[in-house]
């Protein structure tokens, strides 16, 4: 009898600690996977926020002598505005100056150019043009500013050459012609050394440098800090 009583107290204990060791093993498992999922998410957040900072200053930091495309004057002095033109001509790099996905090459059919609402004058039937979506180049904009736009051909015909200077809004179409000219003799180069946060706002270091002739001693060089809220709105650049 007391060796059946030890069993049962035996398997009992036994019953006890398998019991125990699942609890535990379950418990410090759904730590883990929640650490793990708590990583994950914290490293997807900070490579977006990398990607969003990388997309916008690239966009801010293009030189021209020309004016067309030009941010990078608008930027590297310090600012803490960014007025309507400048949003246009960033939005303009993104889909045209840095990311070649949005664009695609056509030569203007008698029918589609008919369709057309433009600003340029004669026969366009023919001509070579490249084409992006209204809708891609208005999406990009909110992705960078986090508000919608309001233009019309009039306000953007100069933010790139190839200038946007005809629209088709059924077929969702903006007509970039090559009926722009003009050479720039500057070349400027810039890279982002860090990025950190505080204080609920991300501050991004920046270098940059000018050359504005063929000669090597006439080099200007920027040191410049952009500061960008925690919702990733921009507040200002500042020298260094």
């Amino acid at each position: 009898m007391k060796n059946n009583n030890l069993m049962i107290k035996a398997f009992i204990l036994l019953f006890l600690f398998i019991i125990g060791m699942i609890g535990y093993v379950c418990y410090y498992r759904g730590v883990f996977d929640n650490t793990t999922n708590d990583e994950v998410e914290e490293s997807s957040k900070e490579k977006n926020v990398k990607e969003y900072l990388n997309r916008f200053i690239s966009a801010a930091s293009i030189y021209s002598d020309t004016g067309y495309s030009s941010t990078a004057q608008a930027f590297y002095n310090g600012t803490n505005n960014i007025d309507s033109d400048i949003k246009y001509k960033m939005t303009y790099n993104v889909i045209y100056n840095i990311d070649n996905n949005y664009k695609s090459n056509v030569i203007l059919s008698t029918e589609e150019a008919s369709k057309m609402t433009t600003i340029v004058p004669g026969n366009i039937s023919g001509e070579e043009v490249d084409v992006v979506k209204i809708s891609e180049f208005n999406k990009v904009y909110e992705e960078l500013f986090h508000e919608k736009p309001n233009y019309n051909i009039n306000t953007i015909s100069n933010i790139g050459c190839p200038s946007p200077l005809g629209f088709n809004n059924d077929l969702d179409k903006m007509y970039l012609f090559y009926r722009c000219e003009g050479n720039s003799y500057s070349e400027y180069e810039s890279v982002i050394t860090s990025i950190e946060e505080k204080d609920n706002n991300y501050y991004v270091h920046q270098e940059g440098s000018l050359k504005t002739s063929i000669e090597e001693s006439d080099v200007i060089v920027y040191k410049v800090l952009w500061k960008f809220d925690k919702d990733l709105n921009f507040i200002s650049t500042s020298r260094e």
